[in-house]
């Protein structure tokens, strides 16, 4: 199912014809419809960083009502056109909590939500650094989604079996060098890079690395 199969999509990321001028430009969000005064909810849980009218410097000129969230990665989502707003700056937000209701502020055709991602909050909260909502939000919520290794089973797979296997497979490819036996030492030294990469692979599974 696609993030947003519940919603009209009237207008999508990327390049398009100027609504008002008829050029071509980029939109760099998606424009959603539900109806107007809908209730919009948070695509994801976040810190409210932003709430007011788009005026110019803001970063959302044009944008009319906006409620600006900052998500656990430091990407803004940006709810833009809202006829009106019901959070407050410096709020945490919840998955489905609602920000405000789908309106027609700002420079806007009809009523719609225009829904806008942002790689960074800084400066004017990120303006120019915008992402492909749909594909951010799909690949969020599918992270979102995988279980998460326990900690303290990933330190006991380390550290009971894969750590004294590499001290092991290392030891033996030094010996093997000393040796000469270069052909047994790069078997040995494959087996130990091996190891390592299975041990990296489990602290990612623990997000203990990305």
């Amino acid at each position: 199912m696609g993030v947003f199969d519940d919603w009209k999509v009237t207008s999508p990321y990327g390049y398009r014809s100027n609504p008002f001028t008829g050029t071509k430009v980029f939109h760099t969000g998606i424009d959603l419809v539900k109806y107007h005064k809908y209730p919009i909810p948070a695509f994801v849980g976040g810190v409210v960083l932003f709430v007011g009218a788009g005026g110019p410097g803001t970063g959302f000129g044009g944008y009319g009502n906006v409620v600006a969230l900052k998500d656990d990665r430091g990407y803004v989502h940006c709810y833009c056109h809202l006829d009106s707003v019901v959070v407050r700056k410096g709020q945490t937000l919840s998955k489905g909590d609602i920000v405000g209701n789908q309106g027609t502020t700002g420079r806007s055709t009809g009523s719609h939500l225009h829904f806008e991602v942002r790689a960074k909050d800084a400066p004017s909260y990120g303006y120019g650094s915008h992402v492909d909502p749909e594909e951010y939000l799909a690949a969020y919520q599918k992270e979102a989604e995988e279980p998460m290794l326990d900690a303290g089973v990933k330190d006991t797979i380390i550290d009971t079996w894969l750590s004294p296997a590499w001290k092991e497979a290392d030891a033996q490819r030094m010996e093997a060098e000393q040796a000469g036996d270069h052909e047994t030492a790069a078997a040995h030294k494959q087996q130990a890079d091996y190891i390592h990469w299975m041990a990296n692979e489990l602290r990612k599974a623990s997000g203990q690395v990305e």
